[in-house]
């Protein structure tokens, strides 16, 4: 299951691992991506055959902005350009990503290999 985690001074967003009622095992992926897709054309969950791993779509964490000292005009420009989205029901998710999380070694990782114009989805292992 996803769960969001109250935390100071981001919200942490973790996947956790269930068995029988009972909480196996909980790994954070707040520092590679934000929310995750579960449904729809770009969503979905793949385990791997030895179910350890699990495969997904999530939002590729943006990049760090100039710290909030630095004012430019480039750095205003940036903040607020426009950047093409996927519409409606997945409006805001424009820097989708394949993510891996091993839960055997409590890890969370970015499918090295997949070019930023694509935009990945309904993974398999």
């Amino acid at each position: 299951r996803i769960v969001s985690l109250a935390a100071k001074p981001k919200p942490r967003l973790c996947l956790e691992l269930w068995q029988k009622g009972s909480l196996v095992a909980r790994v954070d992926g707040s520092k590679w991506h934000g929310k995750v897709l579960c449904e729809g054309t770009f969503g979905g969950f793949a385990w791997s055959s030895c179910e350890n791993r699990v495969a997904y779509v999530a939002e590729r964490a943006p990049p760090d902005g100039p710290p909030a000292s630095v004012f430019s005009a480039a750095a205003t420009l940036e903040a607020h350009a426009y950047r093409e989205d996927w519409g409606e029901a997945l409006s805001g998710s424009d820097l989708l990503a394949l993510f891996v999380a091993d839960f055997e070694v409590m890890t969370v990782a970015q499918v090295p290999g997949v070019a930023d114009d694509i935009t990945p989805g309904q993974p398999v292992f």
